[in-house]
């Protein structure tokens, strides 16, 4: 049997980022493949965006069984707030990636502006 799903504790992979943040690092049963969030990953650009497609895959799965009920001994179980809450959690990791996506570069544009464009630059137009 294929192991779905990997986990190296301490590890600041993207894939291990993303299952820290989902809460999928093993134990019983594992919730994504490893091939799923690497694709999320692919696709989104970010690790956290990778998370938000993970927490709106859960917020799927809720809904297409989501019934409100009473269990029998008198438990109520909510499962439109369950979807509620997993599609926040999307959300949330949305604004996250987006914010991820757009940080400031490493070199600050002051020193950047200083140096000046490289001589074989061919956007240059200063001739």
């Amino acid at each position: 049997m294929a192991t779905l799903g990997t986990y190296t504790a301490g590890s600041t992979s993207n894939l291990n980022r993303a299952r820290r943040a989902l809460n999928d690092t093993g134990g019983a049963a594992w919730t994504f493949s490893d091939a799923e969030i690497n694709d999320w990953i692919a696709d989104r650009g970010t690790w956290q965006g990778a998370v938000a497609e993970g927490y709106r895959c859960l917020a799927g799965r809720v809904a297409r069984s989501a019934q409100d009920y009473t269990d029998a001994s008198g438990v109520s179980v909510t499962q439109t707030a369950n979807y509620d809450l997993l599609k926040q959690q999307a959300d949330d990791w949305d604004a996250r990636a987006a914010a991820a996506a757009t940080s400031t570069p490493t070199i600050p544009k002051a020193i950047i502006r200083a140096l000046g464009t490289s001589p074989s630059d061919p956007y240059d137009t200063r001739s």
